[in-house]
């Protein structure tokens, strides 16, 4: 609350910029149930986001760790089916969670080379070459 006893989200009127982002991150419950989300988009007082699992309930208080070892909190303003808005309380620092996508893009991967799974190779069956027929 401020000095005046208005909250940040009381003081907000219209719709702030967004920008559009996929980042992996992690809501907690009150209840203290985690779940993997998306975040879609981010604002300076707000995320848009989808789940796989059943999203949580409007008005609903929440945790959110984003990328840099960012926590924010808020409330869930809005529900369409497995996405939903987050109001928060204080202002989110989207420089920080962009500088940490930049860390974490910058830094060389684990093994040097490439790595390719196995459901990515392609197959090439050895063939006789005596049995095959002209064509």
């Amino acid at each position: 609350m401020n000095l005046d006893g208005a909250s940040n989200l009381q003081k907000r009127v219209g719709r702030e910029h967004r920008r559009a982002r996929i980042l992996r991150a992690t809501l907690v419950t009150l209840a203290g149930h985690s779940h993997e989300v998306i975040v879609r988009n981010l604002s300076d007082f707000g995320l848009g986001m989808t789940c796989r699992t059943i999203a949580p309930e409007k008005g609903e208080s929440v945790t959110v760790r984003l990328p840099g070892d960012i926590t924010v909190h808020g409330t869930v303003r809005w529900v369409t089916g497995q996405a939903f808005g987050v109001a928060l309380d204080d202002k989110l620092e989207a420089d920080a969670i962009e500088a940490a996508l930049q860390r974490k893009s910058s830094e060389p991967t684990a093994a040097p080379g490439w790595q390719i799974e196995d459901r990515h190779r392609v197959y090439t069956p050895r063939v006789d070459p005596t049995k095959m027929r002209r064509v």
